[in-house]
């Protein structure tokens, strides 16, 4: 998991299906054979999740208030459960 500080510039590839309007990522993109979901709106930095292999999908990308915190919150979180 890490903080993806220009969103805007990570290459999304070709959706399918979602939305790419006015600044609003939202779906599955389809990138270098993987699957991406991006939720993400905004000018700021996004969480970006690495998910295992094998998974519906690779990565999310998320925007998120406070991105480091919420790092910080699911690191935690997942520390507690393995």
């Amino acid at each position: 998991m890490n903080i993806e500080r220009n969103p805007h510039r990570v290459p999304t590839g070709l959706r399918a299906p979602g939305l790419d309007f006015m600044g609003k990522l939202c779906g599955t993109f389809h990138v270098n054979g993987e699957r991406h979901y991006w939720n993400y709106s905004g000018t700021g930095d996004a969480l970006k999740i690495e998910l295992a292999e094998g998974q519906h999908f690779r990565r999310l990308y998320l925007s998120v208030a406070d991105a480091e915190d919420a790092q910080r919150t699911l690191r935690d979180a997942v520390g507690a459960h393995s």
